[in-house]
């Protein structure tokens, strides 16, 4: 079975999380009222999933860790409704990783500036091994991955921007323009923030955005990055409440 149809039939329960991109497919466990597929994106193995009722997603979850570690898995809805959850599912015995949530920005209303002012240019295959270098150092989940770096170069949907500082490269955006505008991964060096780096890559992207004709973007955030989340703000993005989630892992412990 095609991943396009393993999506659907997980997408059709009433509570589901079959969003991420999974670049293979572990196994599959076909529950009496749900299914949960594990699979890997680059180095990370997720769990995806669709059930009935959420005692079966414990259920299943129980499954998986006899034979899987580490991985991870998401529950996503409204803002309220993932904040009212996720506590709940900590009791099951598994860690809270992050809560994300979504922002969103209707491009006709954004203005900004015709030049960057900053030395920010398209990623090359010659700087994709410092990009990972980079994207490991500032992400411990979520991270992409050389393959997707690699298919980033040539694509027509995807950007990746890199922003050097005396020939050292010091941040970066990755963005896709289908079916609509959004900002994977934005990156700064921790030794060169808080000097209007993250806004010059952001500013950059989405005015290639504008030139594409792309009208809305959305991003996902960590709920308590304020200073994040303050720069969003600033640029013309506004919180969607309607889209969160909490990020959970499990990993067995060592004796």
């Amino acid at each position: 079975m095609k991943n396009e149809a393993i999506y659907k039939e997980g997408r059709a329960y009433p509570y589901h999380f079959f969003w991420s991109k999974l670049e293979q497919i572990e196994q599959i466990y076909r529950l009496r009222k749900g299914m949960l597929v594990v699979g890997t994106c680059g180095d990370e193995r997720e769990v995806l999933w669709g059930v009935q009722e959420l005692s079966v997603l414990k259920s299943g979850l129980e499954q998986i860790k006899q034979k899987y570690s580490p991985f991870i898995f998401r529950y996503g809805g409204v803002l309220n409704q993932v904040l009212q959850q996720y506590p709940q599912i900590i009791r099951w015995g598994y860690n809270l990783k992050t809560i994300h949530v979504g922002y969103e920005l209707a491009m006709e209303e954004l203005s900004i500036s015709s030049q960057s002012g900053t030395d920010i240019s398209p990623l090359r295959v010659n700087d994709i091994d410092t990009l990972l270098k980079l994207n490991e150092e500032l992400f411990s989940i979520f991270r992409f991955s050389r393959q997707e770096a690699e298919h980033a170069v040539n694509s027509p949907d995807e950007h990746v921007f890199i922003m050097t500082v005396d020939k050292k490269l010091v941040g970066f955006v990755f963005a896709r323009t289908s079916p609509h505008g959004f900002i994977r991964n934005l990156g700064v060096h921790p030794a060169v923030r808080r000097q209007g780096f993250g806004e010059k890559l952001m500013n950059h992207v989405l005015r290639v955005f504008q030139e594409q004709g792309i009208t809305r973007c959305t991003l996902w955030i960590e709920h308590d990055n304020l200073a994040a989340r303050k720069l969003y703000e600033k640029i013309g993005f506004k919180l969607d409440e309607s889209e969160a989630e909490a990020v959970f892992f499990h990993e067995k412990r060592s004796l």
